[in-house]
């Protein structure tokens, strides 16, 4: 049970911690695309720009627009470049985490598996305890008694006639 209950934390741990990488390379992408779009932006400002030179007759200023509209349509498109590869980053980050959820959730079930396994059942009336371990229905019967015995469903020790019986674990000897 141990083992299980570690291994679910374990899984749990990756799936925050893929998470966050998600978190992370979506702040990326973001930044990348709004990059990407200002260069782009930029470029076209700089196209017009080049375009009203012309008109006016400016071939050299023209020409310096043109290659500044080259750089930045270059940069804009490194830019988108990098923003697809975080897309498939965190396609990848978000099936990692699909994977782990289903282990995660497989390992929830196994736990519940074997507590149904190892279900302990205590009956006062008929001072039975039934299912799981040997070791578990000893420490049920122990607390069960200890407990009854505090709340005063069942008599103490010390208010017992005769000596102490296991027939009567959880309501105690009869007071005659």
């Amino acid at each position: 049970m141990n083992f299980l209950k570690k291994k679910l934390s374990r899984l749990l741990d990756l799936t925050v911690n893929k998470k966050f990488r998600i978190r992370w390379q979506y702040r990326r992408w973001q930044y990348w695309d709004r990059r990407a779009d200002r260069f782009h932006l930029a470029a076209l400002d700089a196209r017009a720009a080049a375009d009203r030179q012309r008109r006016e007759g400016n071939l050299e200023n023209a020409a310096r627009q043109d290659r500044k509209a080259t750089r930045r349509q270059v940069k804009a498109d490194k830019a988108r470049s990098f923003a697809r590869i975080k897309v498939g980053r965190i396609k990848v980050l978000k099936r990692h985490v699909l994977k782990l959820d289903r282990l995660a959730d497989k390992a929830r079930e196994e736990i519940e598996k074997e507590k149904a396994k190892n279900r302990v059942t205590v009956h006062p009336a008929k001072n039975q305890v039934t299912g799981g371990s040997p070791k578990a229905r000893f420490r049920a019967a122990a607390l069960t008694s200890s407990k009854r015995c505090l709340t005063g469903k069942r008599v103490n020790f010390y208010d017992q006639s005769g000596s102490w019986n296991v027939d009567k674990v959880f309501t105690g000897e009869d007071y005659d």
